[in-house]
């Protein structure tokens, strides 16, 4: 593993369906990959010791996260977590001129 205590790691891709190089919706599975011009990425962290809480902690998983309803997902241990979201323009996909 490049990266320890990965719990989630979720690509959706985005699509530009209109032409002009912004993307107009997300998907895991694009039907015409020509039409990918972002990447958005969320990883699920959690810690390596047990423990850490003196509780089970309830947090948003990677599903929630990108589909934006903030919906908390209850932990079944004591570790925490922590979800991180980016979104990546891939440039070879886009140009200065419309």
């Amino acid at each position: 593993p490049l990266v320890s205590n990965v719990e989630d790691l979720q690509f959706l891709y985005g699509i530009d369906t209109t032409g002009d190089q912004s993307a107009d919706q997300y998907t895991a599975a694009p039907g015409n990959w020509n039409q990918v011009v972002s990447v958005r990425a969320c990883v699920l962290i959690r810690s390596e010791e047990q423990g850490i809480t003196t509780s089970a902690q309830s947090y948003v998983n990677c599903p929630n996260t990108l589909a934006g309803t903030g919906t908390l997902t209850a932990a079944t241990d004591s570790r925490l977590r922590r979800t991180f979201v980016a979104t990546f323009n891939l440039r070879n996909r886009v140009s200065n001129i419309p």
